[in-house]
């Protein structure tokens, strides 16, 4: 590794922007920190950065542990995932993985209650009321944002949309969770072996484009060395997402040899298509090419599918939500520009204006901010 640093014409910027990309930074900066032959001004770019991620981490923690007494005093149950958690159980350190969101998941009995605490609390809905509606009977989540602090909260009732075609059985999630001691709070988070699925099922929705969701599944692995892999494997073909986490294990098995126990990376390996789609991501990856958009992120999603059926669904689900996305004017159409009733039909004229300056307004936004994104 110092061989690599000290060669000649090494880019800092370019290692720098990729990390950042990637999600990984904090991790570059924590192994940067060791290592001889790094310049004096970059090692003080990155510790002051990481100093930061810290701050806006431990104050995003701090929120998610008063929003879940905010909830524990009103009676909603909480199970939290994904970032905040990762960051204090699976890395052991805050400041090791920056995160966005503080992701909540709730029953769905209790989805207008959480979300009139959160109003009622600071927080604003990333949705019109009208759009909250179809939200609350057609989907599984709703997003808030802060009034005044950077904080995003999504509530969750069900852990990924219908067309996914992930969907665990809740109430034995809801069993099986655990509770963790986390910054001296008691923190409800999922059973270790759901969340090796949860995660696995994440990254595989977001194409693997970014080498941060294979270090999460790989640290939380790795803290769990007594997993039931019997039980998880078990799970995984029941809900058909056998593939998904064999493509999950094959990375997380490149990435770092040892996490697995012996004999797994081999079983996985035996789906071909798992290993295809391995190495596809691996090529994205080192190529720079970022998120899988398009036909071919949905192509991708459906080589992920083990059964033709759910593969043809997911595919038909696209083209149908294309197909809206394009023509069918929504709530943002309509607070572009409020129209009489009688001249609503001039939001199908209006929509394709906006979606056009929403794709150059997005392009623009991951020119100047490459590390931001989901978590």
């Amino acid at each position: 590794m110092e061989a690599l640093l000290g060669a000649d014409g090494f880019d800092w910027e370019d290692a720098l922007g990729l990390a950042a990309f990637h999600g990984v930074l904090p991790l570059l900066g924590s192994n940067l920190a060791v290592l001889e032959g790094v310049p004096a001004p970059i090692l003080e770019r990155v510790r002051e950065w990481m100093k930061g991620n810290a701050t806006a981490n431990l104050l995003k923690f701090s929120e998610l542990i008063r929003i879940d007494r905010l909830f524990a005093e009103q009676g909603v149950s909480t199970v939290h995932f994904k970032g905040p958690v990762l960051a204090a159980h699976a890395f052991r350190n805050l400041a090791l993985r920056k995160f966005f969101d503080i992701d909540v998941l709730i029953h769905e009995r209790d989805a207008r209650k959480a979300r009139a605490l959160l109003l009622a609390n600071g927080y604003s809905s990333t949705l019109s009321p009208e759009g909250e509606e179809l939200h609350l009977r057609t989907s599984y989540w709703l997003g808030f944002v802060h009034d005044t602090a950077p904080n995003k909260v999504d509530l969750h009732w069900k852990l990924a949309d219908p067309f996914f075609r992930y969907e665990p059985d809740l109430p034995t999630l809801w069993a099986n969770v655990q509770t963790l001691q986390l910054a001296g709070a008691e923190i409800r988070t999922l059973g270790p072996e759901d969340s090796v699925l949860v995660l696995a099922a994440h990254g595989f929705k977001h194409g693997y484009s970014r080498l941060k969701w294979v270090c999460d599944l790989c640290e939380w692995i790795r803290v769990h060395p007594e997993l039931d892999w019997d039980s998880i494997v078990a799970s995984a073909r029941s809900l058909h997402v056998h593939r998904i986490l064999s493509l999950s294990l094959l990375l997380v098995h490149e990435l770092d040899d040892e996490v697995l126990p012996a004999g797994l990376a081999t079983q996985c390996a035996v789906d071909a298509k798992a290993v295809a789609l391995k190495q596809r991501v691996w090529e994205r990856i080192f190529d720079g090419r970022g998120a899988l958009e398009g036909w071919r992120g949905e192509w991708f999603h459906a080589k992920g599918r083990e059964r033709t059926g759910d593969a043809i669904r997911y595919l038909w689900h696209q083209c149908v939500r294309r197909f809206k996305k394009v023509f069918v004017p929504n709530e943002k159409d309509r607070a572009m520009v409020r129209l009489p009733t009688g001249l609503g039909f001039l939001y199908y004229a209006l929509r394709p204006f906006r979606l056009g300056w929403k794709v150059v307004s997005r392009k623009r936004s991951r020119i100047e901010s490459p590390d931001s994104g989901s978590d």
